[in-house]
């Protein structure tokens, strides 16, 4: 996703992600709502993308993403107090 973008989804595979494949096991289950946060991709493509997601952002990124972070917390209370469709239809 786009550096600072906010998604909610209701469920889906990992794509490798060792977090999400952790979750979904201690779930048994895939169903589980996800706000994604987007960090962006590097401009490189050799660059791995490991590294990229787990690198340090930019005082410029890092402004970005607080106001996505704080987007984050109200897609979670949308969740809460409006369900999936609702907070989906706000946020994506």
């Amino acid at each position: 996703l786009l550096l600072g973008s906010v998604r909610i989804k209701p469920g889906g595979g990992d794509a490798g992600h060792n977090g999400l494949r952790s979750i979904t096991a201690c779930l048994g289950s895939k169903e589980y709502a996800r706000i994604r946060i987007g960090v962006g991709r590097p401009a490189d493509p050799r660059h791995e993308i490991a590294d990229w997601v787990l690198g340090k952002f930019s005082a410029d990124e890092l402004t970005v993403l607080k106001s996505s972070l704080e987007r984050g917390c109200e897609a979670v209370e949308g969740l809460i107090r409006y369900g999936m469709t609702a907070t989906q239809n706000r946020f994506n």
